[in-house]
């Protein structure tokens, strides 16, 4: 009789089903100095990675609670206003992701929240100020400095006569 080879299990199986990625990723990493054995490490090597596998991710996103975001008052209303306010509670949400990240210390967490609170904050800045712009252009606000009691307001340059303080008080 002859005996039948039993296949030895492959340690990387395992870290690839843990991970939610393929058994090729985990020997990539494994050469590239990956700590299995330490998870939080795990994530903050993750976190430094320029790409972070699908499988990972999804990892964290299972994990993390999933909110809700109202729109509020303005649900279903459309226009530039209501638009500039569902980004303002978007970047709000987004912020306090983040907090939820910083303080849950998970760094592809913190990483991911980071970026996504970026974006969104980076395109409220630029939907404000193209909105602004637009009411400029439409006469909607009236430009800095064409109103005479924008004028009042300003602060006066002082008109100082240097030369004649200069030389006639010395003789």
């Amino acid at each position: 009789m002859e005996a039948k080879k039993t296949k030895k299990e492959d340690p990387n199986e395992a870290i690839a089903s843990h991970w939610g990625v393929t058994v090729r990723t985990v020997r990539s990493w494994r050469r590239e100095g990956a700590p299995f054995g330490d998870e939080q490490q795990m994530f903050v090597w993750l976190a430094g990675r320029k790409n972070i596998a699908r499988g990972v991710l999804q990892k964290i996103q299972s994990t993390a609670p999933e909110e809700v975001v109202s729109a509020g008052n303005n649900k279903g209303e459309i226009g530039a206003a209501p638009a500039l306010a569902r980004l303002e509670i978007s970047e709000l949400a987004a912020f306090e992701r983040l907090q939820a990240a910083l303080a849950s210390g998970n760094p592809i967490a913190i990483r991911e929240s980071r970026e996504s609170w970026l974006r969104i904050s980076e395109s409220l800045r630029r939907y404000d100020l193209q909105i602004e712009k637009d009411r400029r252009d439409s006469g909607q606000l009236v430009p800095i400095g064409s109103s005479p009691v924008v004028h009042h307001l300003l602060p006066r340059r002082r008109q100082c006569d240097h030369g004649a303080a200069r030389g006639s008080d010395r003789e």
